[in-house]
């Protein structure tokens, strides 16, 4: 599956083929646009280890996210315990492979505090996966070891490196400069937002690309790229990634999930994947009475709030939960049931909302009274 135009996949080819790929790139595009993707697949076709790309076992590589991995985590292992099947076998190991990358041993300091003892777990869990991979989908450790690998991948302090998101640190950019600095080998920095990194982590970065060593490949990749300072982007190729349309998406899912229903966008594919229909249901009746509530300006007492948002904590559904609120609002503007500017303005607490939750480590539910007192 790849969701990339292939315009943008033969011009990074015809680059690479030609001996004139830059050593810094910018895969520039809006999410599920198939820049991580392409990343990837560059990195392993360099690399001459293509063979090894559906199972991601590379030492090469090494990836800062800022996206949330958790919906594409989720579906994926929802998906093989429904269905024990190698194609999606293939697509859980991808996704654990790709939180697994921002634990590269290049970034592990010679401290003793807790991002140390979670890259201790991340051996573990590296060694899981092998083992894993090796199994056929009928042998009866299969799922279980799924399940055990499933429970350490997917807690908060291992997705997100023991950390919310808060952009690339200086120390990261040392980690990676140290280990770009040794060895022949050709290695692959995948750097996710840096715009929304301190001046400190910036300016570092800049220093390691206005001289990449031999056989270091930075790779950007940036949803709002005119947010970029110009000193770093003036060292970078840019390549751009449209949003594939809907017939494009749905062809590729089509292709490696076998799905037969269409869907309006990934989000939407994950979301029915990593959640029962109970729990959908469920968050979507929750989701209706807070934008009830949000559309009235009524507000809601402490009791009456806490009842609505209670199954997000059971089912970790906050982003789903914010997706149906926001097509709700949109839906209450295009009735006529709020004016343009009434929409935008809570679209906009929303998305201050998500904000605080995300970078500023702020609690979701004190986010969303606020948003409802605010509306």
């Amino acid at each position: 599956m790849h969701l990339a135009s292939a315009r943008t996949v033969e011009e990074i080819t015809a680059a690479m083929n030609a001996g004139k790929l830059p050593q810094a790139l910018l895969f520039a595009g809006p999410r599920y646009s198939g820049r991580l993707t392409t990343a990837l697949d560059l990195a392993f076709a360099m690399s001459g280890d293509a063979d090894n790309r559906r199972t991601l076992s590379a030492d090469n590589v090494v990836f800062l996210p800022e996206r949330n991995l958790e919906p594409p985590l989720r579906a994926s292992y929802r998906m093989l315990s429904e269905h024990p099947c190698d194609r999606y076998r293939y697509f859980f190991i991808e996704n654990v492979r790709i939180v697994m990358m921002q634990y590269h041993p290049a970034l592990q300091s010679q401290g003793r505090d807790q991002k140390d003892r979670i890259f201790e777990r991340a051996g573990d869990l590296d060694a899981m996966l092998m083992d894993f991979a090796a199994l056929s989908v009928e042998d009866r450790h299969f799922l279980p070891l799924a399940e055990k690998m499933m429970d350490i991948v997917s807690k908060d302090e291992f997705l997100y490196k023991g950390r919310k998101k808060g952009g690339i640190s200086v120390d990261d950019i040392r980690f990676v400069q140290s280990y770009v600095a040794v060895g022949e080998k050709l290695k692959f920095i995948i750097l996710e937002n840096v715009e929304q990194s301190t001046d400190a982590g910036r300016n570092a970065l800049l220093k390691v690309l206005e001289e990449p060593p031999k056989g270091a490949y930075f790779i950007l990749l940036s949803e709002n790229p005119q947010r970029i300072i110009p000193t770093i982007l003036s060292r970078v190729r840019k390549f751009s990634f449209p949003a594939p349309t809907k017939e494009h998406l749905n062809s590729c899912l089509k292709e490696r999930f076998l799905t037969e229903k269409d869907y309006d966008g990934m989000d939407e594919f994950f979301y029915e994947k990593m959640f029962s229909p109970e729990d959908r249901q469920t968050l979507a009746k929750s989701a209706e009475e807070y934008l009830e509530l949000m559309i009235s300006g009524a507000g809601a007492d402490a009791g009456k709030l806490n009842a609505i948002l209670l199954p997000l904590d059971r089912t970790r559904g906050l982003d789903y939960f914010l997706s149906l609120v926001s097509k709700g609002l949109e839906k209450a503007y295009e009735s006529g049931r709020l004016s343009a500017y009434e929409t935008q303005r809570r679209m906009k607490l929303l998305s201050r909302m998500t904000i605080a939750f995300e970078v500023y480590n702020q609690n979701a539910r004190v986010g969303l009274d606020l948003a409802l007192r605010e509306a």
